[in-house]
């Protein structure tokens, strides 16, 4: 879990560098929010097989975060299949 949350911050550390020196391609973007999102869920599902079955209840925060990383992988996944192929809309921005 630890080398996937350093992986997600070190790309987009990387893209978001590229994209203040005003070089960002929508590839670059569109790569780092769905790689990120994909992350954030495999981590959160992660934590709650660590925690058993008390990591699906109310009491602690991981449910509440796989469903919110859910939730964000479904709308950075639309997100990406509607603006990469149009080449119009920097995501960066």
């Amino acid at each position: 879990m630890y080398t996937s949350l350093s992986a997600c911050r070190s790309y987009l550390y990387n893209v978001a560098r590229h994209a203040d020196l005003h070089e960002p391609s929508n590839h670059e973007c569109a790569g780092v929010v769905l790689y990120c999102a994909e992350k954030a869920t495999q981590i959160s599902l992660d934590a709650i097989q660590i925690l058993g079955g008390n990591g699906y209840s109310k009491f602690y925060l991981s449910k509440d975060l796989m469903g919110k990383s859910q939730f964000c992988l479904i709308i950075k996944i639309t997100v990406v299949v509607e603006i990469v192929p149009k080449n119009k809309i920097n995501i960066c921005m």
